[in-house]
């Protein structure tokens, strides 16, 4: 994360809180935390919820994803939800983490396999069978990443939701550095009779920011899950 601090430069970055404290916290409470992981019973209660004002005391963009990696080994992202700002600091802090036996500590959400990724949000699905994209090439431009995502519920009224969906879904996919740094542009659009209708368009410059819709980690609005 070196080239992040050289892009942003020193000044705006503030002072970076204690890491260690909150370290030393979370060994002191890992038991019961590994334990609501594992069991998959009431994980917003007993770790989410415990873990997410600690966490935002050192950075209010910090965010967390957790689950089982395999039976034996709990995961916990720290994920800064695209603030590219703020990966330089999650990177920090998870270089900080101790090694704790059967947790595993990753800074920023990585790449999923997309044939075996899904998520439900507000009563819709997003996965490779209702998402496609076009790759919008400019002659001008060969460089350039600049994508239209198509979902297959999107209309008018639903757009918000589903352009939430899709960008979530994306950041996921793609893993949450690349999602932020690689792409240019994405807009999300409607088939009508085989012309594409713009609904939504967000336009990235590599380098800049983007805020992504924020995953509410204990209000229950987003189930993601594996085929």
């Amino acid at each position: 994360m070196n080239f992040l601090k050289k892009l942003l430069g020193k000044k705006g970055l503030g002072k970076v809180p204690d890491n260690k404290i909150f370290w030393k916290w979370f060994m002191g409470n890992e038991r019961s935390f590994y334990s609501a992981v594992k069991s998959r019973t009431h994980v917003d209660i007993h770790f989410l919820d415990k873990l997410m004002p600690k966490l935002q005391q050192l950075n209010s963009q910090f965010y967390c994803l957790t689950g089982m990696l395999d039976e034996e080994t709990a995961e916990m992202v720290i994920t800064a939800e695209g603030d590219i700002k703020t990966f330089v600091f999650v990177e920090e802090l998870i270089a900080a983490a101790p090694v704790i036996k059967g947790w595993k500590f990753t800074a920023l959400k990585p790449p999923i396999e997309l044939k075996e990724m899904y998520i439900e949000m507000d009563g819709y699905r997003f996965d490779n069978s209702k998402i496609s994209f076009i790759n919008n090439t400019n002659p001008h431009y060969p460089d350039e990443i600049n994508l239209t995502l198509v979902h297959s519920d999107f209309n008018e009224k639903n757009k918000d939701i589903i352009t939430n969906g899709v960008f979530i879904y994306l950041d996921n996919a793609l893993g949450e550095l690349n999602a932020a740094t690689l792409i240019d542009a994405v807009r999300v659009a409607v088939f009508y009779f085989g012309k594409k209708r713009n609904l939504w368009r967000n336009t990235l410059g590599r380098g800049t920011i983007r805020k992504m819709t924020i995953i509410q980690h204990s209000k229950g609005k987003i189930k993601m899950g594996f085929h």
